[in-house]
């Protein structure tokens, strides 16, 4: 018996699939390459400018040593440092020529930049004019070791002026009074020590007879009056201490009849003062009285 053999199927191809050219793969890695190196080049070179801002420099003109007040500024007084150019102020000087032969106005530390408003023009001098506020005037007033506070008053410390004085209007006899006249009134000499902020005073007691004051106008004639007909004091106030004193002021009755005297009402409902009685208390050489 045959068999029918199985008739013979030859395979079909294969379809190929169309696949990107090797070539557009090519230029596209070279086009990604290229903007990515020139993103990263305008990166650097954007940073490479910040840098060079930040690290930029310009020219300052220091004291190259300390400048006293009222020296004229030579060669010698003066340096050129570099700054870094961002954080220098346009009025900085950037030459030392402009400065030579102008007046130091204050005392100006090695290595301090030299402003304009440190310095004065040649001829205008220095001295204690150059440091009175604008629209003040100064004046000087005669103190000693007891009214100056022993002493302790500096060039720059600021003070209370009082002024002691008998009532000659016509009232009580010997009737005197004390009134803060000024306050917090800066001194801007004592003696011949003139106040120079860049430096910091000696504040040893050194007696003096006299302090310098800047005031307006109208304290300077408050103040001349009150030395023309009464004593005048000085209260030192402490550092930063700007607050103002109120006070009418105060009289020897004030003083005194709180001592010795006693309030009490009278029939008529009027206040009257009443002696208080007084024991003598001496030790050794002290002496006070107690009232009771």
């Amino acid at each position: 018996m045959s068999t029918n053999p199985t008739p013979f199927k030859p395979n079909k191809p294969k379809s190929k699939k169309k696949g990107i050219p090797p070539i557009l793969i090519v230029a596209l890695v070279i086009f990604l390459a290229l903007s990515a190196s020139v993103s990263i080049w305008n990166y650097v070179n954007q940073s490479q400018e910040e840098v060079k801002k930040q690290v930029a420099t310009r020219p300052v003109a220091v004291a190259a040593r300390p400048i006293m007040a009222g020296a004229t500024i030579v060669a010698e007084d003066l340096v050129l440092k570099d700054f870094p150019a961002l954080t220098v102020p346009p009025e900085y000087p950037d030459m030392i020529e402009p400065l030579l032969g102008m007046i130091a106005m204050v005392t100006v530390q090695p290595q301090e930049v030299i402003t304009q408003d440190k310095l004065l023009q040649p001829g205008v001098g220095a001295g204690l004019a150059t440091i009175i506020p604008p629209g003040n005037r100064a004046i000087t007033i005669r103190v000693n070791d007891i009214s100056g506070v022993g002493g302790f008053i500096a060039p720059g410390d600021h003070v209370d002026i009082l002024t002691d004085f008998e009532d000659v209007s016509g009232g009580a006899p010997n009737k005197h009074f004390t009134k803060t006249l000024l306050q917090n009134v800066q001194v801007i000499a004592a003696g011949d020590m003139i106040y120079d902020p860049n430096v910091v005073s000696d504040h040893t007691p050194k007696v003096v007879n006299q302090i310098t004051v800047s005031l307006l106008p109208r304290d300077i004639e408050k103040l001349s009056l009150a030395t023309a007909h009464g004593d005048i004091r000085l209260s030192l106030r402490s550092y930063g201490d700007e607050e103002p004193y109120e006070s009418a002021g105060i009289s020897n009755d004030e003083v005194f009849n709180v001592i010795a005297y006693s309030a009490s009402a009278s029939p008529e409902g009027e206040q009257i003062l009443i002696p208080k009685s007084m024991i003598d208390i001496i030790l050794g050489s002290y002496r006070t009285a107690y009232y009771y």
